[in-house]
């Protein structure tokens, strides 16, 4: 069931979550993470278009369809093979971000960078900044933030994003490059794919809990995701041709194969847990606010280890940001903890 409002109280109340949602994307994807060197700070209005307008489309076509977190995940996915398969072309091209060096190019495809990129961007593009601004906003949080005038805005600033890079980036590092029309062809086919499922096949969310479900402290949500945030995103980088070059250099199908199992089976467990974890009675905003920081601070140390390379500039950025995360995460829980003390009643009237 969807919950509605009258539209001139929805159009009051969403402006803000939507200018957090589209600025706090990229803040976190990029910047947290140390992919984009802090020279590189003039394209952050770029990165705007095309990261938060996409992850604010992808929540507007869940909510207006009514569906729930597993939608979000699959059109996450699709967002992923639209900026890199799409886009970038990092999965295909033999030279942009090394992705080759991450191991089994397979027909053309960087396949471990496509598959690690693509599990990132699922969770730190899309799901956990629309988790993270839901909680900021929890008033709004299963209605659509835009009429069809902003969507078409969304719609017309993602294109631009995403023609912008198209158009900076992939000259810069690997020139002359172009995915063959059969690479595109698949990308598309996967990405109408997951959309179909995820709008159309999917059903509607449903709030349900189960009889004996149990939900850990929010400390422990917190440590968990935080230990499985580090196989999905860091085993699989070229840092661990770096740290096992002795495995590597006698064994790439071992190297190839970690690469690919650890990521993959990560995130399986990870949401097999968090499934499990929200059909419980015990869920809440505080389990959800431990669960998003422990992840977003355990992805910045992730990108400490990979992207500083000995720059102390991006050492001690990354390091803010880290310590900036952890201390948003706790001032966020108790702002959540005292919402949780108002009665129903009182919060409506408040709100």
């Amino acid at each position: 069931m969807t919950t509605t409002m009258p539209e001139p109280a929805r159009r009051a109340r969403t402006g803000l979550p939507i200018l957090v949602l589209v600025l706090i994307t990229p803040l976190l994807a990029e910047l947290a993470w140390g992919s984009t060197p802090l020279q590189y700070l003039y394209a952050f209005p770029i990165f705007v278009l095309m990261y938060g307008t996409g992850t604010l489309l992808v929540r507007e076509l869940v909510r207006r369809t009514g569906r729930g977190w597993p939608s979000i995940l699959l059109l996450g996915l699709a967002y992923g093979i639209i900026e890199e398969g799409v886009v970038l072309q990092s999965f295909f091209s033999p030279q942009i971000y090394e992705a080759p060096d991450w191991g089994a190019r397979f027909f053309g495809v960087n396949l471990v960078y496509a598959i690690t990129i693509s599990i990132y961007h699922m969770i730190f593009s899309v799901a956990l900044p629309i988790q993270l601004t839901e909680l900021f906003f929890p008033a709004t949080r299963h209605v659509p933030y835009l009429r069809t005038r902003g969507l078409i805005l969304t719609i017309a600033g993602f294109v631009l994003g995403l023609a912008a890079v198209r158009f900076t980036v992939p000259p810069s590092i690997d020139p002359g490059f172009n995915a063959s029309p059969t690479a595109l062809a698949g990308c598309a086919i996967v990405i109408a794919g997951l959309a179909l499922l995820a709008l159309r096949i999917l059903p509607p969310r449903a709030d349900s809990t189960v009889p004996g479900a149990r939900t850990p402290a929010p400390f422990s949500v917190a440590m968990i995701a935080a230990a499985l945030t580090i196989p999905a995103i860091f085993l699989p980088a070229t840092a661990m041709g770096i740290l096992l070059d002795p495995i590597r250099s006698t064994s790439d199908v071992v190297f190839v194969a970690t690469a690919l199992v650890v990521p993959t089976a990560t995130v399986i467990v990870a949401l097999a847990l968090i499934r499990r974890w929200t059909r419980s009675r015990d869920w809440s905003d505080l389990h959800r606010t431990a669960l998003v920081t422990g992840a977003f601070v355990a992805h910045t140390l992730v990108g400490m280890t990979y992207f500083v390379k000995g720059d102390p500039v991006a050492l001690v950025f990354l390091s803010i940001c880290a310590v900036a995360e952890l201390t948003l995460g706790i001032v966020l829980y108790r702002v959540v903890a005292r919402r949780a003390t108002i009665p129903e009643d009182a919060r409506h009237v408040k709100a």
